[in-house]
């Protein structure tokens, strides 16, 4: 949430009621809000008087500030219309991967807000299961602006009670209520005179305002495209609070041109974030801005595409997860490429590897893809792609990166060798500092491809997942149906059997890619993800530490988790609004009891049953079971 520091330390007589509110804004929403609450109190070192000098002379802006304040016109918009389903999904999704067992959202927040000083009887009054909201403007003034907050009841007269008996507020008149007036409060002054905490009773809900006027209002928010969001946050106005907003984020852009962060915030009109996930319907998030964003993208994304592009149509089907993006302009690219020239020094191998890249971005039309495949055997490969215009010329750079690398180990043992001669290294440390490596020719339908391989010597965990079972290192590069492809990882020769067969799948038939094509009109950047597959790639990353009897088991429960549930996200620009949005099929990952349990049995067989997940990328692409489990057990 975004509030405005220096309005709660500038104007003493307003400090009180900010400072009230946000309290308030924080019952619902436990840790939303700490550091905000946090900041009503002034920086240490920073008086009063101090404060006033700064907003009197207001530096380095052309309009004063009282003109600027009375011009700005920010909204923050805040809805939780279904917290019982959000607590329920955490629940369930933590029950599965956190090592405390299942995350009780309810109880946790409970206890944070007694901690913080919400008397004991107030919080037992809200109802977790109630629609909350809130509307503030920013920067946060009494006097202008929707401010206004709606807290759920179980009981709307014991509640109200309570937080009149807490906050010692004065009967304003029938269900309305209001906190004291301080002794500082100008009467004469039309601004701040009816400043103040307003209380009312709202269909089973409290409305805390800042202007008494707010109070027939104030409601749970509707979202601005109409719809009413399970959690929706919004916020409009955002070029006309632009010196504040640097203001407030100073340190987090130390290091960054402030007049290039301006520029990009005041091309901004609104920005959003909504999350839906009832019981009848997908988990779908969202999230876009608006504004004037001409050049966003840089130019690199080429046009919204409704239907998948000919590079699906030539990349492998099956995948555990795919992107395609459509290609625009190449100068971003040649100019990031170019970037990483001056900081190469002596090394000749990235010197030609980037020129292929350079040669290579010339020659891509349409479509770039990427996507990671897994196997029956939980061999995972990642493939590489993009369309191009000349096949021929293609082929030969592909077939040049492939020299390339081999040329590169060559070169590597070359200086060993040396090394070994000159006295420089043992025979042993040599042995030991050099990698058997070689080629190796792939079928690929009637079309034959080089391969190079490299073992690796002790490697670390996290790279397991790209090396075969003798710790080999694989990948090929070559050029078919006028697509570039770079192919690596240990199932390198099932995902070329599939490119070779003529029945073999294709990822522009799978359901997610087809859904994020459909969506908002098309999309520039399109993505899938494949549930049933992540089961896979968890057993493939588990095998190393799995007994016989625990593979067994855990091969077993795989036709169980395989259910095909296809998820997307998607990107779309235009030069008026960027939107992004991620979809699960949720009533398979998530609503079915059973799959439910098949998923718990399979993370207690692999060992990591209770093992906390902190970033969902290490669940899906790395992570290693605990040391600490015992392998040859389950539970």
């Amino acid at each position: 949430m975004l509030f405005w520091y220096k309005e709660i330390v500038l104007t003493p007589r307003r400090r009180p009621s900010l400072a009230l509110l946000l309290a308030l804004a924080c019952l619902p929403v436990a840790g939303a809000c700490k550091k905000n609450g946090a900041s009503a109190t002034p920086a240490e070192g920073r008086g009063e008087r101090e404060a006033e000098v700064v907003r009197e002379n207001y530096p380095d802006r052309d309009t004063p500030y009282d003109e600027y304040e009375a011009q700005a016109n920010m909204r923050v918009r805040f809805a939780i219309r279904n917290p019982e389903m959000l607590n329920r999904e955490l629940t369930r999704l933590s029950d599965v991967f956190s090592t405390d067992g299942p995350l009780r959202l309810e109880s946790a927040t409970r206890e944070m807000l007694h901690e913080w000083g919400i008397p004991m009887p107030v919080i037992e009054q809200l109802d977790p299961t109630g629609a909350f909201g809130l509307s503030l403007a920013y920067p946060l003034r009494t006097y202008t602006g929707e401010n206004w907050i709606m807290v759920p009841a179980k009981d709307l007269a014991l509640l109200t009670r309570e937080v009149v008996t807490w906050l010692t507020l004065d009967e304003l008149g029938p269900q309305r209520w209001r906190s004291a007036p301080s002794d500082t409060e100008d009467e004469e002054d039309p601004d701040h005179r009816d400043e103040g905490v307003y209380l009312a009773q709202a269909e089973g809900a409290l409305a805390f305002t800042l202007r008494e006027a707010m109070l027939d209002d104030a409601a749970v928010p509707a979202s601005g495209d109409g719809k009413a969001h399970d959690l929706m946050l919004e916020v409009d106005g955002i070029a006309t609070a632009v010196p504040d907003l640097l203001d407030d984020f100073d340190q987090t852009l130390h290091n960054v041109e402030r007049g290039a962060w301006q520029r990009r915030l005041e091309a901004l009109d609104r920005m959003w974030v909504s999350v839906d996930a009832q019981e009848d319907r997908d988990l779908e998030f969202g999230a876009g801005v608006t504004g004037r964003l001409d050049g966003w993208d840089g130019g690199l994304l080429g046009p919204a595409r409704r239907a998948p592009a000919r590079i699906a149509a030539v990349m492998p089907g099956g995948a555990l997860a795919a992107l395609t993006a459509s290609w625009g302009d190449p100068s971003p690219a040649l100019e990031l490429i170019n970037d990483f020239r001056p900081s190469l020094g002596a090394s000749v191998l990235m010197r030609d590897f980037l020129e292929m890249a350079s040669l290579l971005v010339d020659h891509i039309v349409e479509d770039v893809g990427i996507a990671i495949y897994v196997d029956e055997e939980g061999r995972h490969t990642l493939v590489l792609a993009a369309g191009v215009d000349s096949e021929k010329t293609v082929a030969a750079l592909a077939t040049d990166m492939v020299e390339l690398f081999d040329r590169s180990l060559r070169a590597a043992d070359a200086e060993i060798t040396a090394k070994e001669v000159a006295g420089e290294l043992s025979q042993e440390e040599a042995a030991k500092q050099r990698h058997s490596h070689g080629k190796e020719t792939l079928r690929l339908g009637s079309q034959r491809v080089e391969s190079v391989w490299m073992e690796m010597r002790e490697p670390e965990s996290s790279t397991k997942v790209m090396l075969d079972g003798k710790d080999r290192f694989r990948m090929t590069s070559f050029v078919r149906d006028e697509t570039f492809f770079v192919v690596m990882g240990p199932g390198m020769d099932g995902v070329l059997a599939n490119m070779g067969s003529k029945k073999g799948s294709r990822l522009a038939q799978a359901p997610g890619l087809l859904a994020a094509h459909e969506r908002l009109d098309g999309c520039q950047v399109c993505g899938m993800t494949d549930g049933g597959q992540a089961a896979r790639s968890l057993y493939g990353r588990a095998l190393g530490d799995l007994t016989p009897e625990r593979r067994a088991e855990a091969r077993a429960l795989l036709p169980k988790l395989s259910k095909g549930d296809q998820g997307y996200w998607l990107l779309r620009t235009t030069p008026q609004r960027i939107e992004m949005r991620v979809l699960t099929d949720r009533a398979r990952a998530i609503s079915d009891p059973n799959l439910l349990q098949a998923w718990e049995q399979f993370m207690k067989v692999l060992g990591h049953r209770g093992e906390s997940v902190k970033d969902p990328r290490e669940w899906l692409f790395g992570l290693a079971p605990s040391s600490e489990l015992e392998v040859g057990s389950v539970g």
